[in-house]
């Protein structure tokens, strides 16, 4: 656990990290910190089973979402917990600022700037293992450290698809 970046949040919610591998099949291999927000219900209601939010992109980060569930009740329901996949946020993101401030004549993708965030990300990821079926691994792997039995799914656009994989991966 650490404290909340945002300093609003503090005070409701639990900030913190949990630790998977990159590739899953090599033994002490890299991790990756998923960043995790999760706003605990309160009063706590019956057993309810947590809500898990996934956003879309792919490529957006779903802790940024807390301010919206801390500020509109829902958290007076189930807790909510919030992931940045692998590669979004502050979950070893796969950014490329070298393709960001383009001018106007140049082109949307140019090559070599294309190529340099290429080499760039490929020294801190191995970019195999950021794709949909290593996010459902993580989500199962979160709520295992969480300590959640069965979980309840929230997704929109491309998290619709991650819910859906992980419910065909995990059906209990």
């Amino acid at each position: 656990q650490h404290p909340c970046p945002d300093k609003a949040l503090e005070e409701r919610a639990r900030c913190g990290v949990v630790q998977v591998p990159e590739d899953r099949t090599r033994q002490g291999g890299r991790s990756i910190a998923l960043n995790i927000v999760v706003l605990p219900a309160s009063p706590r209601p019956a057993r309810l089973p947590p809500l898990f939010d996934i956003d879309g992109g792919p490529g957006l980060p779903a802790t940024k979402n807390a301010g919206f569930y801390a500020s509109n009740g829902v958290s007076l329901g189930p807790d909510v917990v919030m992931i940045d996949q692998r590669g979004t946020g502050r979950s070893n993101a796969l950014a490329c600022p070298e393709l960001q401030n383009l001018r106007p004549t140049e082109p949307m993708l140019p090559p070599a700037r294309v190529a340099g965030c290429l080499a760039r990300l490929r020294g801190q990821s191995d970019l195999r293992f950021y794709g949909t079926a290593d996010a459902v691994e993580d989500m199962e792997d979160v709520r295992r450290a969480l300590g959640y039995g069965k979980i309840d799914l929230f997704g929109l656009s491309y998290g619709t698809t991650v819910a859906l994989r992980y419910m065909k991966r995990f059906p209990t």
